[in-house]
């Protein structure tokens, strides 16, 4: 019976591992978002 408690929790875990991954969102920044950092940085020069 405790061998089924470590597998539950186990897996308990795996899930919480990946639904907290899917809700981060991903680091990447778009296009639009690039542009106008550089178009910023270009012009305090």
């Amino acid at each position: 019976m405790k061998n089924w408690k470590n597998i539950l929790l186990t897996a308990l875990a795996v899930v919480l591992l990946i639904g907290f991954a899917a809700a981060v969102p991903s680091p990447s920044i778009s296009d639009e978002a690039y542009d106008a950092y550089m178009d910023l940085a270009l012009s305090d020069e």
